[in-house]
């Protein structure tokens, strides 16, 4: 009888383990950090390519070219100057994270064989820095002092920060706009402008959730957590394609 009660506890042991090592893997291997990388296909979508499965894979990385491979270049050298020099500047570190997104996008429009638009590259860097500078605040007014590895932290405050945040908001929600009223080649009114009020809604719902949530520190998180900005960027998405498609 102790035998077989000593021997229970044990078995369960053993099939817990490898269960505990496969979370640790999917833990260490970060996938809530993905969602970032998703913005590598917004030339695909903003280029009407999406029913193309050719490009869909090129966007996908099946293929890496001479000019992806100059863009991930880029990419790594702006790593390593954030790594060792930018990250400590003030405002520089915000535009070099906002840069590392740029070249996501970049990189995705040239491995589609398509140019990327300065509007596409405008709202992608405005987009980051409002991204970034909300992190630097919740970083700021979070309880653990984390300038001791952010050094960049100490000069910032909270004031500089809501100030930055709210003309990034307006240039982000001008320049959409903008791109929408006139990237389009024919003279007709661009139907792209019904997306404008799904841009105006995720903005707001982001701060929404910054200063009444308490959240924002993560954007990652809330990305995948938060059920209204995920529908609205769900709708964002098909309804841009939709209408890129109808043009």
């Amino acid at each position: 009888m102790s035998d077989g009660a000593n021997t229970t506890p044990a078995r369960a042991a053993q099939h817990s383990a490898p269960m505990s090592r496969a979370r640790a893997v999917v833990s260490e291997l970060r996938p809530r950090q993905w969602t970032k990388n998703l913005i590598v296909f917004a030339a695909l979508v903003f280029s009407g390519s999406v029913g193309d499965p050719r490009r869909f894979g090129l966007a996908a990385a099946a293929f890496i070219g001479r000019n992806v491979l100059l863009v991930a270049a880029c990419f790594l050298v702006l790593q390593l100057a954030y790594t060792f020099a930018l990250k400590r500047l003030v405002i520089l570190d915000v535009m070099a994270i906002a840069g590392g997104f740029v070249l996501r996008v970049v990189a995705g429009a040239v491995a589609i064989g398509v140019v990327a638009s300065p509007w596409i590259i405008l709202c992608t860097g405005l987009l980051s820095m409002f991204l970034a500078l909300i992190k630097r605040r919740c970083e700021l007014t979070g309880d653990d002092d984390l300038t001791t590895h952010r050094p960049a932290l100490a000069h910032y405050t909270e004031t500089f920060l809501d100030s930055m945040i709210s003309t990034i908001t307006a240039a982000t929600i001008v320049s959409y706009s903008l791109y929408t009223f006139l990237s389009h080649e024919r003279h007709e009114p661009s139907w792209m402008m019904v997306t404008i009020p799904f841009v105006a809604y995720g903005l707001f719902r982001y701060l929404y959730l910054v200063h009444l949530k308490g959240l924002g520190g993560n954007p990652e998180e809330i990305l995948v957590g938060d059920v209204p900005l995920i529908v609205d960027i769900v709708l964002f998405v098909a309804v841009s394609i939709l209408v890129l498609r109808l043009a």
